[in-house]
């Protein structure tokens, strides 16, 4: 499967282009997770992720639509 067809597969289990990139709007806005520790890269990565699914979830979006879409950004 190339990107484009990764891309239209999101809209689908998004239930649109409009939420789909309410989506990737989510993921941005966990871009620079923060802890009250000092945290290397993985660990960045791996609270970006929590963060976000939990987010996503909260939005009412599928876990199968999150995951396409961690998939698409290569954080899965």
């Amino acid at each position: 499967m190339d990107e484009q067809e990764q891309h239209k597969r999101l809209e689908e289990l998004c239930g649109g282009p409009t939420r789909a990139f309410a989506l990737m709007r989510l993921w941005e806005s966990h871009s620079n997770p923060t802890s009250i520790f000092p945290l290397n890269d993985e660990e960045k990565r791996s609270l970006r992720r929590k963060n976000f699914i939990k987010s996503a979830e909260r939005s009412g979006y599928k876990t199968s639509a999150i995951k396409a879409y961690l998939r698409l950004v290569g954080a899965y």
